[in-house]
């Protein structure tokens, strides 16, 4: 993608504006979802996991829903306590109907990109994972600051 990573400004799930610039020396797993995915539910568990075993390297797991509005994403918040409570290194966004998943060049749900602490876009990862794999964590583990 063209557009620098800490370029990005999407809104927090109470509306207010969160820039990417604020993770300028974090590597950022960019996480695009949807609450009807499947496969996006199915992958979030070990996600979630990742994000909380790379917490003091410096991981930054952001979720960024695309669904048009917030009021399914609220209500899957409420069926789903790790996300109602994530790790202080989660961050979910919402991305309103995923102009900026599209404007990235994302096609597939889920799709999570990797950017490095400098913002620079260093690939992704198309449909589901598990990110505990060995194999992925591997990989996340060579990207750390």
């Amino acid at each position: 993608p063209k557009l620098p990573g800490h370029s990005i400004v999407l809104k927090d799930l109470a509306g207010r504006d969160f820039p990417f610039s604020r993770l300028k020396g974090r590597l950022v797993l960019l996480n695009f979802w949807l609450t009807s995915c499947k496969p996006c539910i199915e992958e979030m568990p070990s996600l979630l996991e990742l994000a909380m075993r790379y917490e003091r390297r410096g991981l930054v797991l952001v979720l960024a829903n695309t669904d048009p509005d917030l009021k399914p994403v609220r209500a899957f918040l409420e069926k789903n306590r790790a996300l109602k409570e994530p790790a202080s290194n989660v961050v979910l966004l919402h991305d309103p109907k995923g102009k900026l998943a599209r404007q990235v060049g994302t096609r597939k749900y889920p799709e999570t990109w990797f950017l490095s602490p400098e913002g620079d876009w260093q690939g992704r990862v198309i449909y589901k994972r598990d990110w505990t794999s060995r194999s992925v964590t591997a990989c996340v583990f060579t990207r750390l600051p």
